[in-house]
């Protein structure tokens, strides 16, 4: 039997929003697991009840998270929020952690897991973040890698990659700032911006600032990754 991995539902349905569904749906299944979608919730309980039958969770990306979720009021650089996700996704993060399920989060995922553990955000990495010269959000073609990641060695994420250097594509005008206490930063960009986070001596707590789900499955990188998450919830589940 396939592994079911909760998947949160991003929550809108416009097409573009679809599209990014299928996308994680699709990376999932090429994996090898199955993928149960999450409702928003509103309580912990609620997010226990929900994940009863996952073996994993990924925390999918989307808007900008609340600036006041990491203690700062949002600036005019700030987009729209999404107040239901800001409410459920980490309620979801919560009781995965209590359940001591795979994690994976992407994009905004990544930057849910470092503000959950304590960190802050850059609200537009090209007003507040000094050095910056990349650009992170590429004008279309989600599918094409435009810049380089360095991969520290020991962590979880050069595990995966087997490399120091993978190319990524990118989508996201928030970046993280400080890093959250118990995190380690496990990928950089050429210019500064961390792209990869993780408990260190966790099973699978891993956070990464691109979309592997677009790069899938044509990306070995992208594939490894996926396939090590899936490997690690069939563990989980057989204990």
């Amino acid at each position: 039997m396939k592994p079911k991995i909760g998947l949160i539902d991003q929550g809108t349905d416009s097409l573009l929003r679809r599209y990014m569904r299928y996308r994680y749906q699709y990376a999932l299944k090429k994996a090898g697991a199955d993928f149960i979608m999450l409702k928003a919730v509103e309580t912990e309980d609620e997010a226990l009840a929900n994940l009863k039958e996952c073996c994993g969770l990924v925390i999918p990306g989307g808007p900008d998270i609340n600036p006041e979720l990491y203690g700062e009021q949002p600036k005019e650089s700030s987009h729209v929020s999404a107040p239901i996700r800001d409410i459920s996704d980490p309620l979801y993060l919560k009781a995965a952690l209590s359940l001591k399920l795979p994690i994976l989060g992407i994009c905004r995922g990544c930057q849910l897991l470092n503000v959950y553990y304590g960190g802050t955000l850059y609200q537009d990495i090209l007003q507040d973040a000094k050095g910056h010269h990349l650009t992170h959000m590429q004008p279309k073609g989600f599918r094409k890698k435009v810049h380089q990641v360095s991969v520290k060695p020991d962590t979880l994420l050069y595990r995966l990659a087997g490399r120091s250097m993978i190319g990524v594509n990118t989508m996201h005008h928030q970046g993280i700032h400080e890093v959250g206490k118990g995190l380690t930063v496990s990928g950089i960009s050429e210019d500064g911006i961390v792209e990869g986070i993780e408990v260190p001596g966790s099973e699978f707590i891993l956070g990464v600032q691109w979309h592997p789900e677009h790069l899938t499955p044509k990306d070995e990188v992208s594939k490894q990754l996926f396939a090590g998450f899936v490997t690690e919830c069939e563990r989980g589940a057989a204990k």
